[in-house]
């Protein structure tokens, strides 16, 4: 009932009020084909976690909002041999992409309220991409610290203990130990 009066921003608050980590399954949604048109909304062809940077882009342009609170669909979340269940250099390299999408896509919010709350949502898989950077090859995990080094103003968004004390590591230690770290722990 309350989000079917909401517009898009305002149900895309209510909704990480209400689950801080909210999956972005873009098969959660049933959208207009003429609205995803007119919007241009198209996933980026080459990245993995499309749905995250695509699903909040539904909510940023939506007038209008409605909710089914019905089963209408079965989505097998960990499946073998998915893609975005393997430790992988692409996969590392595009949660730090979208990281940093979203903080530059959310600094033209007129809303700090909800900036927050999508940036500690997705800010996480900035973090995901130090702690299992180790797991990777040499060559994989020294580009993937260049990257992590080179977006280090996500730090700034740390806000959970782990991420407190990974900003800590960081600090004393620099990026290519603190992975390590990870790594062994």
């Amino acid at each position: 009932e309350i989000i079917n009066q909401l517009r898009g921003l305002d149900t895309l608050s209510y909704i990480l009020d209400r689950e801080k980590y909210f999956p972005w399954y873009a098969c959660l949604s049933i959208i207009r084909s003429e609205f995803i048109r007119e919007n241009n909304l198209l996933f980026q062809v080459g990245r993995n976690y499309e749905d995250v940077l695509w699903t909040p882009e539904v909510f940023m342009n939506a007038y209008k909002v409605g909710f089914v609170n019905k089963a209408l669909h079965v989505y097998r979340r960990d499946r073998e041999g998915q893609i975005t269940s393997q430790i992988s250099y692409q996969n590392l390299r595009d949660s730090i992409f979208i990281a940093d999408y979203w903080m530059k896509k959310t600094s033209q919010l007129n809303r700090e309220d909800l900036k927050v709350k999508i940036m500690n949502n997705i800010i996480p898989r900035y973090f995901y991409a130090l702690w299992f950077s180790g797991f990777l090859n040499k060559r994989n995990r020294k580009m993937i610290l260049r990257e992590l080094q080179d977006h280090c103003y996500l730090l700034d968004y740390r806000d959970t203990p782990i991420q407190k004390l990974t900003y800590m590591l960081i600090s004393c230690f620099g990026f290519a130990l603190t992975s390590k770290i990870f790594k062994s722990a």
